[in-house]
Parts: structure tokens; C-alpha cells; sequence
């Protein structure tokens, strides 16, 4: 997919998680797929999105970590995965951090000694419900996966 620039998947109502192949996006350099309903764990995958610049996964309900891989991506400028369920972080994904160049933002999300963040309660009904992906994964409703392989 060498033509597309950019996904704007924000405010679609979508949902299950997200599948390994976004990771093949590499010249993409706009990925918002914010405002939806995705759940689960980032794939490792995304560390494929190479070209990236602008990067927003906001309010969803995405729960795990945040690896400091997904925050050394070379073109990344602004990352933004508050408002969801993370309850770990790699050094660079901190806001202030390893990357002072980046603009990020994890606020409203699971993560122990950070400001802003739910509360225990909060988030323990999210974290502590596994999610199945391959129910996920596969459930036909997911109709932006379809328009994704549309673009191909």
C-alpha cells in the first residue's frame, strides 16, 4: 500500500481488536483510530509503522503496555493513547521522559505513579476481563478491517 498516506478510522464506532497486518502500513504517516470501542493489547506489529507521525489511539479500551518500541518509531512526533486501560509503559512512552522531542500523552489510562489516571476500581473491571482475541479478531462486525483490506 504504497499510496496511503493516511487512516482516520476516529469516531467510526469500532471495535474488537486490532490485527497484526496494520503493522505493514509502513509509509503511513497519520494512524487515528481514536473515539472507537478497540480492546486488547497492541500488536507488536506496530513497530511496522515506520512512517508515522501522528499516531492517536485515544479513548478506546485498550489495556496492556505500551512498548517503548511503539515510542522510538524514527518519524513519530505526536503520540497519543490517553483514555484507555494501559497499565505499563516503556521509558520512551513516558510523557517528559526518554523522548522530550515527542509530544505524548497517556493521561486516563491504568498507570501506576503517573497523574491523571482512573482509579483502582475503574480500572480492575477492564484489566481483569481477558479479552479472547480471536473472537476479536475475526467477529464480522469489524467492517473497518474490510475497508482497510478494500484499500489495498
Amino acid at each position: 500500500m504504497k499510496n496511503l498516506n493516511e487512516v482516520v478510522f476516529m469516531d467510526n464506532k469500532l471495535g474488537g481488536c486490532f490485527p497484526s497486518e496494520i503493522g505493514k502500513l509502513s509509509n503511513v504517516t497519520l494512524f487515528d483510530a481514536s473515539k472507537n470501542t478497540f480492546i486488547g493489547r497492541l500488536p507488536t506489529s506496530f513497530v511496522g509503522l515506520t512512517g508515522v507521525e501522528e499516531f492517536d489511539i485515544s479513548e478506546n479500551k485498550l489495556t496492556g503496555l505500551v512498548a517503548d518500541n511503539i515510542c522510538k518509531l524514527p518519524n513519530l512526533v505526536n503520540f497519543t493513547y490517553s483514555y484507555n486501560y494501559f497499565n505499563g509503559q516503556g521509558g520512551s512512552c513516558v510523557p517528559g521522559g526518554g523522548r522530550k522531542e515527542i509530544e505524548l500523552d497517556d493521561t486516563r489510562n491504568c498507570l501506576p505513579h503517573r497523574p491523571d489516571q482512573r482509579s483502582t476500581q475503574e480500572c480492575a473491571v477492564v484489566i481483569n476481563r481477558p479479552v479472547d482475541f480471536l473472537l476479536h479478531h475475526i467477529n464480522p462486525n469489524l467492517r473497518w478491517f474490510s475497508l482497510l483490506h478494500q484499500l489495498r
